[in-house]
């Protein structure tokens, strides 16, 4: 059985090792897990080799080589989560450790020696344990959810709990030291061995689910604003008709045209319209509530949805989004840059209605805000209100912009006169 964790640990130590040269994984926490693999073999291999070894060397070792596998798997966990290391933490807890060891290496000999070594080296590791679960737990309720943090975590929990029975038993049963072929310590290596297994198993998964989050925030995001993109938001409008039919909850849509964008490509350039396109997410960000989904359907075209909303409250938040979004300067290469939007907003409030035709009402809302002079809010089935605002930005970027230069004209100039042309040669 010890043999068989053995060869365990070394084949998980080589998987660690092939991932992190064929599979890019994250190398920092990789090492760590690997180097965890090798101590644990390298634990194995002295308890198996301890009827050849000097006593103290074969029960001492052992035990610190154990020690040493938990905390490179909690420290390889750390590194992974972004979580401080604790390493003066660490060197002070194996220096105590080492002490200890080292006292009761002297009287490994006497009950009271094996009760000794037994003792510290499984209050170490029940703090190396309950540290990484202490201080990872809400790292991965952060990242993962607490239900997926919680069974990540179960690995280590079953482990401490094995940790602390043996507690109990090197406090309360008699002390002395086994042979290696002892049931006890055949039964010691197979829950040892199904530890391991979920042990590693729980780092591995999560490598694979942060994987898999950032594979599905791709698939979501539009990859230069951050926003939900086009598919993703339409998936969410779906959903929320769906509540509506159930629930009868109206919700508002807002179609979001950034005025005139086209003018600051053919001035600045497309960067600065990437930028102008970065500042305009931001601040619907910003300026939406949590529960809204903000989205780029498409060039300068952002949609916003807002659920439980009906039509003055989505108004409201339309016209506070427009003027934010008028006020705000965006600096590109010391130059100020000032951008207005026009909003069509449009409210369901009937289950019959598709998703598809809401979008249509939104939308010839939004062209009847651009009909009339851009930089306002028009809700569907009302006529456009006067501009609130400054105004439009266009005009000052013509009063702004140097007048061209001159062309050229294309006629040949006109040969100059000559005086003998005049001469009367008769």
């Amino acid at each position: 059985m010890l043999l068989t964790v053995l060869l365990l640990q070394v084949a998980v130590a080589c998987a660690w090792g092939v991932g992190i040269w064929a599979m890019d994984l994250p190398r920092r926490p990789a090492w760590h897990w690997l180097a965890s693999g090798l101590l644990c073999a390298a634990a194995m291999a002295i308890v198996l080799m301890r009827d050849l070894l000097p006593l103290p060397v074969g029960v001492s070792g052992s035990n610190l080589v154990m020690l040493a596998t938990a905390l490179a798997l909690g420290r390889g966990m750390r590194v992974f989560l972004g979580l401080p290391l604790g390493d003066r933490e660490t060197a002070a807890v194996l220096l105590l450790f080492c002490g200890l060891s080292a006292v009761a290496m002297t009287r490994l000999h006497e009950p009271a020696g094996v009760r000794l070594q037994a003792v510290t080296t499984t209050v170490a590791l029940m703090w190396a344990l309950g540290r990484s679960i202490a201080v990872g737990y809400r790292a991965l309720c952060a990242e993962f959810g607490r239900r997926r943090a919680l069974v990540l975590v179960v690995p280590m929990g079953l482990t401490f709990v094995m940790a602390a029975v043996r507690l109990a038993s090197a406090v309360g049963a008699p002390a002395r030291p086994l042979h290696v072929d002892a049931p006890l310590h055949v039964a010691v290596a197979l829950l040892m061995l199904v530890a391991l297994l979920m042990l590693h198993g729980s780092m591995a998964a999560m490598v694979v689910m942060r994987l898999v989050g950032r594979l599905r925030e791709l698939s979501q995001r539009d990859t230069l604003t951050g926003l939900l993109n086009r598919g993703e938001w339409l998936r969410q409008l779906r959903a929320q008709h769906r509540w509506l039919g159930r629930h009868g909850e109206s919700f508002a849509l807002l179609i979001i045209d950034i005025d005139h964008f086209k003018q600051v490509n053919d001035r600045w350039g497309h960067a600065a319209g990437d930028a102008v396109l970065v500042n305009v997410a931001q601040e619907l960000i910003t300026s939406s509530r949590a529960l809204d989904a903000v989205g780029r359907l498409g060039g300068e075209e952002f949609v916003v949805l807002l659920p439980r909303t009906d039509a003055p409250a989505a108004m409201s938040l339309a016209e506070r989004l427009r003027s934010q979004l008028a006020q705000a300067q965006i600096d590109w290469r010391e130059q100020p840059l000032r951008v207005t939007v026009s909003i069509g907003v449009a409210v369901a409030t009937d289950a019959g209605e598709l998703p598809a035709q809401l979008m249509e009402r939104a939308d010839a809302a939004l062209y009847r805000a651009k009909h009339a002079g851009r930089d306002r809010v028009v809700l569907d089935g009302e006529a456009p209100a006067p501009p609130a605002g400054p105004p439009p930005w266009p005009q000052a970027v013509r009063r702004a912009m140097p007048m061209p230069p001159a062309v050229p004209s294309t006629t040949p100039p006109t040969p100059p006169v000559s005086r003998t042309d005049f001469v009367d040669t008769a």
